[in-house]
């Protein structure tokens, strides 16, 4: 009988720690992601071609009963076969921004993306609550040498829980090229994740449009393009976005992959 009771034991114990890692393996959000390109003909490492794209990301909450997507801390997107070209290009530094607390002053040339987001601010105690609507613009700016300025705006027509632009400091992100892709590191500050516009509360982003200009300079006679394709791979491009994010105890990373027309 102690036998039986032991085995019942370690049967039910198992079962605790099988249960226990299939929560600690679940999912904090679920993603979509859709990368739209705009270019003319695939391009060669000798003959690159300007592209602009249109990158189309989503969030939603994975745990049942939560109204909010957890906060992200970082997004990257990877393209093979595309490479960049930031030198000659007007550039918008995060002091500029953060001095006037706009980017009304950055040279138009530099701005290399826009677009809008939807998202949701709410209290990291109540996430069966659905937060407060967020609707503002993104806009990044080339900053040189692979560097990007992200900085959210809140233009009229638009909303966020009674914040107006200003209120979140641009920060920094990256562009660089790793084994023939291009990897587009972005960052997401305390300010847009876990304490939205300083005011403690957590952002969630459900939807966001970011469209890349297919953006050419001419340097000393020649024309080179901030983002340019050099191939295709298979006829297609495929493309990875990889979200982290946190509940604030625990930080997952998941990627979504497809692929793009090329």
């Amino acid at each position: 009988m102690r036998r039986m009771r032991t085995v019942a034991l370690g049967a039910a114990a198992l079962v605790m720690l099988v249960l226990a890692g299939a929560a600690f393996a679940a999912s904090l959000n679920t993603y979509k992601a859709s990368v739209t390109l705009k270019q003319n003909g695939a391009g060669s490492p000798k003959k690159p071609v300007a592209l602009g794209l249109v990158e189309t990301l989503g969030a939603a909450p994975a745990t049942p009963g939560n109204a909010n997507a957890d906060p992200l801390t970082n997004i990257t997107l990877t393209l093979p076969k595309v490479t960049f070209h930031a030198a000659g290009f007007p550039v918008c530094s995060v002091a500029t921004i953060a001095k006037a607390r706009n980017d009304a002053k950055c040279p138009a040339r530099a701005l290399v993306a826009t677009g809008p987001v939807s998202a949701a601010l709410w209290g990291p105690s109540t996430p069966t609550m659905k937060g407060y609507a967020c609707d503002p613009v993104l806009d990044v700016w080339n900053a040189g040498r692979g560097k990007l300025t992200y900085f959210f705006k809140i233009p009229p027509g638009h909303t966020c829980a009674g914040l107006s632009t200003g209120a979140v400091a641009p920060w920094t992100g990256s562009l660089r090229e790793v084994h023939g892709a291009l990897v587009n590191d972005t960052p997401l500050p305390p300010d847009v994740s876990t304490n939205a516009g300083n005011i403690g509360l957590y952002s969630s982003l459900e939807a966001e449009k970011l469209t890349f200009v297919k953006r050419t300079e001419t340097v000393k006679h020649h024309t080179f393009a901030f983002l340019s394709s050099v191939g295709c791979v298979k006829g297609s491009r495929p493309f990875t976005v990889t979200y982290t994010a946190t509940n604030g105890t625990t930080k997952q990373t998941s990627s979504v992959k497809g692929t793009a027309k090329c």
